[in-house]
């Protein structure tokens, strides 16, 4: 056995145990993304890095043997520094983004790709359904908004470059529609109840929506209205022919039945001491109040709409709406606030780029290239909602899926947010080419993302697989290689699950074979 310092903690090791394997005996964190505990360390992220009293450069803990009184310091500014500058060299050659433009653009971030994956999977009523899912997730009033929002999420698609946007707006507003109406719209939510209580001072779209995702979550909610009505500037601004006021009536009474949400009309909050007994509350009703995150000076009174600055969408109120029931969330559970989500966005794709997406999109049997008409969403005939159902899973189809499959998952996108990293830092004048495979066995690869950790290579190695993957190239233009033009996934074998899973990054990932 032996003894070292990790900062500043007295830590005992096995004999020939790495700084790591001490580090994590310890219960002491250390980052890594190539390391794994079946292979070599290949010592190639450089994302663990450590300095040891007596050195003056740094070393990778996952490959440094641990001495007997040696100091470590794994959490310094210039350990910090040093960590940052891996992953921003590895975000340099990076290609490809985090979110799909269309959810990133969109004011409440509804995962767009999902919706439409989902919409391509299982029989018809399911796949409507499990859309709907995602939907009800991210949009507080989906069918309202599918009347009145002016689609920012069209003006990202990058299917516009080759013929025009995917209707998002127009399969949005079918799905909503279609599960008001169904008999499982209100029985499909399963709430754990908090036993907090939240005050929403005004029912415009940014009360609404604070009101909607809280009650999710399992708040008591209660909105107070000064007017005489719900709705606030969805009422006042809108008028019956643009939004037909049986929808906007329908979703508020899905919130009362379903959600639990109380109504009060003709109630004026002139002062936060008639609403002191609540856990937490929101405004949302006009007033002139600080700050970005959605809280006041006041750590239980939290901003949204035009409460924090004039908002001219409904949609973007909503969106606020939105971030100001987390920021309450956050509060009344007792977590600090989560990091800022990192987004990595690869700019405009080139025709030859566009054409690799719509050539390997996972999840779909086939491509339709014939857009849906009329596409006027800056003026949707409402009365042919309805009409085109039977286009819905073609126009669907034609999504080219361009968000990453592992956006929830990549270490990569995890400890760029958790660092600070700046993608641009050690960017060059151009960028490598993107490109996306998909092969039978429901394989992704995107190689334009791959940091050549070549875990993928030791665990076939490792596992013997022939003729396994292999390093090809010199300097800089090193990559992933499967030998004798064999197919990626036949390459990994039985190791296929292992590298899956082993890739921090989104350069390879598993898809439900269709």
């Amino acid at each position: 056995m032996i003894q070292l310092i990790i900062d500043g903690k007295t830590v005992t090791a096995n004999n020939g145990a790495t700084i790591l394997d001490a580090a994590r005996s310890a219960g002491i964190y250390i980052p890594t993304m190539c390391h794994d505990d079946k292979i070599e360390p290949p010592v190639s992220c450089f994302i663990c890095v450590v300095k040891v009293g007596g050195r003056d450069n740094f070393l990778p803990a996952c490959a440094t043997k641990a001495q007997n009184g040696m100091t470590v310091d794994t959490c310094s500014k210039e350990v910090v520094d040093c960590r940052r500058r891996a992953i921003e060299l590895m975000l340099s050659e990076h290609t490809g983004s985090c979110e799909a433009p269309c959810t990133k653009i969109c004011p409440l971030g509804l995962d767009i790709p999902e919706v439409m994956r989902r919409l391509q999977s299982g029989n018809a009523a399911a796949a409507l359904d499990s859309a709907m899912q995602i939907i009800r997730r991210d949009m507080p009033f989906p069918a309202t908004l599918a009347y009145i929002c002016p689609a920012p999420c069209q003006k990202g698609c990058r299917k516009a470059a080759g013929d025009s946007a995917v209707s998002i707006k127009r399969i949005h507003g079918i799905i909503a529609e279609k599960i008001m109406s169904a008999p499982f719209y209100d029985n499909k939510i399963n709430i754990t109840p908090k036993h907090k209580n939240v005050a929403i001072i005004g029912s415009g779209p940014a009360g609404l929506s604070a009101a909607y995702f809280l009650a999710l979550k399992g708040y008591s909610c209660t909105i107070m209205e000064k007017q005489p009505f719900i709705g606030g500037t969805l009422r006042s601004q809108f008028s019956e022919l643009v939004l037909p006021r049986d929808i906007l009536d329908a979703e508020i009474g899905f919130m009362a039945a379903t959600l639990g949400v109380r109504f009060f009309v003709g109630t004026n909050v002139s002062s936060i001491d008639e609403v002191n007994a609540y856990d937490a509350v929101i405004v949302a009703s006009g007033l002139q109040t600080c700050l970005d995150t959605f809280s006041t000076d006041n750590p239980k009174i939290f901003a949204c709409g035009s409460a924090v600055k004039p908002v001219q969408q409904a949609v973007r109120s909503a969106g606020q709406g939105k971030s100001a029931a987390d920021s309450a969330h956050n509060y009344l559970s007792g977590k600090a606030a989560p990091l800022k989500q990192f987004f990595f966005n690869t700019a405009r794709l080139s025709a030859e780029e566009t054409e690799s997406l719509a050539g390997s999109i996972p999840y779909i049997n086939k491509l339709s290239t014939t857009p849906l008409a009329p596409n006027n969403e800056e003026d949707i005939d409402t009365d042919t909602l309805m009409d085109i159902d039977a286009d819905m899973d073609s126009e669907s189809s034609r999504c080219l899926q361009c968000d990453c499959g592992r956006k929830d998952s990549c270490l990569l996108r995890t400890y760029a947010a958790h660092y600070g990293a700046r993608p641009s830092r050690y960017a060059a004048g151009s960028r490598n080419q993107y490109a996306r495979e998909t092969y039978g066995s429901g394989l992704v690869h995107e190689p334009g993302k791959c940091i050549v950790c070549a875990k993928c290579v030791n665990l076939t190695k490792e596992k013997n697989i022939k003729p396994g993957l292999a390093l090809s190239g010199r300097g800089s233009d090193v990559h992933i290689t499967a030998p004798f033009d064999t197919p990626f996934d036949k390459a990994m074998g039985t190791a296929l699950t292992d590298c899956v899973k082993g890739c921090p990054t989104g350069a390879l990932w598993l898809t439900e074979k269709q």
